[in-house]
């Protein structure tokens, strides 16, 4: 973000109505609206709001439409878009799957119940 605003020097922070940022997998440090903290991190004024948008593969491209119908609707003149991708966090692996059948034990925290992020990811990246 602060990149962008140094390589369009006429544009001012304070102008953009709307931030709008796709994240693959909002998980760990992704998780807590990573728009919002970059935007804040990039001295973006306060006042401007940041959107986390997750769509999986997609979700960049989702910011995108949602920037653009803004726009196109008359909610917002200027948004900052784009997006960031960390598979680190994640294993994806294509063994992991869910089972078929009830699971009693998912969500209890074990590595291949579905809570650490692996399955929900995995269908969209392989």
């Amino acid at each position: 973000m602060r990149s962008l605003l140094s390589r369009n020097p006429s544009l001012e922070a304070s102008a953009i109505d709307d931030i709008y940022w796709g994240c693959v997998q909002q998980t760990l440090e992704q998780g807590f609206n990573i728009a919002r903290n970059a935007a804040l991190l990039a001295e973006i004024p306060h006042s401007v709001p940041a959107n986390t948008v997750n769509r999986l593969c997609g979700s960049s491209m989702q910011a995108l439409h949602d920037a653009a119908r803004m726009i196109m609707t008359g909610d917002a003149s200027v948004c900052l878009i784009g997006g960031v991708r960390a598979h680190g966090p994640c294993a994806n692996e294509p063994r992991r799957r869910f089972p078929s059948g009830p699971q009693p034990q998912r969500g209890k925290g074990g590595r291949d119940d579905g809570a650490d992020c692996g399955d929900a990811g995995t269908s969209a990246w392989y």
